[in-house]
């Protein structure tokens, strides 16, 4: 379920609350900012997500998912200045253990968009829009932000959340493992021979 929210400088103010069509591509059309009309200023516009956000992409491993994303609009005369941050959780399985959990995220975001004579927005930091362009589209852009403010590697800040069997499982692996490195050890200095020739050179 998606919901925005939103507030500026100039005393605008409106609610929406957006439900999830039917249809899986107009989802993202609801993460848009509808600056045609605004005046100058500051604008604050909060947007909620849920999992349902990611069924419109090809790839995605969360499995569940509860996001804010906090945008900070800089509405001028030639162009728009936006600030987002990004609060949430993901459901993710660990890396050590296999089992869910609830991984933490926070993201940082800056874009800024120009008015010009056609709309470009295939640049990292700076985009473009035409004249007929009425309102600003960010789903990927949240997107981007979200896959990007994941680590490496996602694990349970404890080892004592993981599943103890599995974890015990990977102990006992690396005790076996050592185990056979040293006797390997052994062997190799077993089958080594000495040279005298070779030391007094």
């Amino acid at each position: 379920m998606f919901y925005l929210s939103a507030k500026s400088s100039t005393n605008w103010k409106n609610v929406y609350i957006c439900r999830p069509f039917e249809i899986k591509v107009m989802k993202k059309s609801l993460c848009t900012i509808p600056f045609s009309g605004w005046k100058n200023g500051l604008h604050e516009i909060d947007f909620k997500l849920d999992q349902t956000f990611f069924e419109d992409f090809p790839t995605t491993e969360f499995e569940d998912a509860n996001l804010n994303f906090h945008v900070v609009l800089n509405k001028q005369e030639t162009l728009l200045e936006l600030d987002v941050e990004l609060e949430g959780t993901v459901q993710l399985p660990c890396d050590r253990c296999g089992e869910s959990f609830d991984f933490t995220l926070n993201g940082f975001d800056q874009l800024l968009v120009k008015f010009g004579h056609e709309t470009k927005t295939d640049e990292d930091e700076v985009w473009t829009l035409g004249p007929s362009e009425y309102q600003l589209e960010v789903a990927n852009r949240f997107y981007e932000l979200v896959i990007l403010s994941l680590p490496a590697r996602r694990m349970h800040d404890n080892q004592k959340d993981c599943n103890p069997e599995v974890v015990h499982a990977i102990e006992e692996y690396s005790v076996e493992k050592d185990s056979d490195d040293q006797w390997k050890d052994i062997k190799n200095f077993e089958n080594f021979e000495f040279n005298p020739s070779e030391e007094e050179e």
